[in-house]
């Protein structure tokens, strides 16, 4: 999986799967285009069980789309900032 920002700030999924490769639509979250890319991967075929989502993925996308109150949220970016590499990039468990 892969979600790029794009310089107007807006998100966009890019998917790559059996040698093809599919850009889905801007959009203003990082949450929408997370479901851009898992309805193009269902599209190109893959299995709803198929899972790429990270725990890096899942943090980034509670500190930009959840609703805390500031110290939690700051909690969570100093979390993000500090977790290992190598734990970031775990798959989250289905």
């Amino acid at each position: 999986m892969s979600i790029q920002k794009l310089p107007s700030g807006k998100y966009r999924a890019v998917v790559r799967r059996a040698g093809q490769k599919r850009n889905g639509s801007a959009a203003p979250t990082r949450r929408e285009a997370v479901a851009d890319e898992a309805q193009i991967r269902l599209a190109m075929g893959s299995s709803p069980a198929e899972s790429e989502v990270t725990i890096d993925v899942l943090l980034k996308d509670q500190i930009e789309q959840g609703r805390y109150a500031a110290t939690t949220l700051e909690d969570l970016r100093r979390v993000h900032r500090h977790v290992a590499c190598t734990v970031l990039a775990e798959r989250s468990a289905p």
